[in-house]
């Protein structure tokens, strides 16, 4: 299977997960908020959702993963980075809302602090795999010319900045990385610490979800910032 049908049926999967999980994430909704008397469907409709929900996101994940183009997507951690912040922010999210009903429960915090603790860890364990990891596309090798020696750029293909320049070459400043990282990593270990105590005070539990919905939001921006596509090697980069 070509590269481009491999990736296109993992955009096909994702749309259909997607649909596929409104199903059951809406009749345990209602089952779950009491509008329909169905408790003892619960359980087994929150497992589905939780399972679809999982299958979604390992699909849109694996969409970026399989792109070899862009170094630092094409990792093995990827997915479970993505899948990591999905579980913690589901969880955040339930604790929330389950304190707002009225509902929230003790093994509510000890899910959303464990999967908050884990999607820091995994999300460090990737940015210092993608920092070590050697660049190994050369303008060299994307020109063929690199059997004569070194090569360099003449001239800019164009003479102002189009789509995959704004799009696959976005440059951010070293030291900006790193303050985001550490206030990805800040945000979610005051969440973890807010979700350790919302047994003394659980409206607690809407601080925690703001929290670790803001860590993840400024994650997602850096996944797509720092990421270098192998185009820009035309373009005045050396490595990609």
């Amino acid at each position: 299977m070509a590269f481009s049908q491999w990736r296109s049926s993992w955009l096909s999967r994702e749309g259909v997960a997607a649909v596929a999980t409104f199903a059951p994430a809406i009749a345990f909704g209602l089952v779950w908020s009491g509008l329909v008397a169905a408790p003892s469907f619960v359980a087994a409709l929150g497992i589905i959702t939780a399972l679809m929900s999982a299958i979604t996101v390992f699909c849109t994940a694996k969409i970026y993963s399989t792109l070899k183009t862009i170094r630092a997507w094409s990792d093995r951690l990827t997915v479970p980075v993505y899948l990591a912040f999905s579980l913690a922010t589901g969880a955040a999210l339930l604790m929330a809302v389950a304190t707002v009903f009225g509902r929230f429960q003790v093994f509510q915090a000890f899910l959303t602090a464990g999967t908050l603790f884990a999607a820091a860890a995994v999300k460090q364990l990737y940015w210092h795999r993608i920092d070590s990891a050697p660049k190994t596309h050369t303008i060299e090798a994307a020109t063929g010319l690199g059997g004569i020696g070194s090569v360099s750029q003449w001239e800019m293909p164009h003479t102002s900045e189009n789509y995959i320049m704004k799009e696959m070459g976005y440059a951010v400043a070293r030291k900006h990385c790193l303050k985001l990282r550490a206030a990805v990593l800040v945000l979610l270990t005051i969440a973890v610490l807010a979700t350790l105590m919302t047994a003394l005070a659980p409206l607690l539990a809407l601080l925690v979800a703001v929290l670790a919905l803001a860590a993840t939001f400024i994650e997602r921006w850096l996944f797509f910032a720092e990421a270098r596509h192998v185009a820009m090697l035309y373009y005045g980069v050396k490595t990609a």
